[in-house]
């Protein structure tokens, strides 16, 4: 019973871990430059990443081409 119980402990901190929001920066490049980037706050990883890559497209459907775009984790 005891495992159990500290089973599904451990999981729900995991899946709460999971979803938690935080701030993310999605930095956008060409070649080795850093051309742009946007802060998302308080959002998922999911939705960071995301909202990225909408802004990448964005970006490319603009002119922009062989720009590229990732998320990290806000300091």
């Amino acid at each position: 019973m005891k495992k159990r119980v500290v089973f599904f402990l451990a999981v729900g901190s995991i899946v709460t871990l999971a979803a938690c929001k935080k701030d993310y920066n999605c930095t956008c490049k060409s070649g080795s430059f850093a051309i742009d980037a946007e802060t998302y706050e308080e959002v998922t990883k999911s939705d960071a990443e995301s909202k990225c890559s909408d802004y990448e497209e964005d970006v490319q459907n603009s002119g922009g081409s062989g720009v590229t775009c990732s998320i990290n984790e806000a300091e």
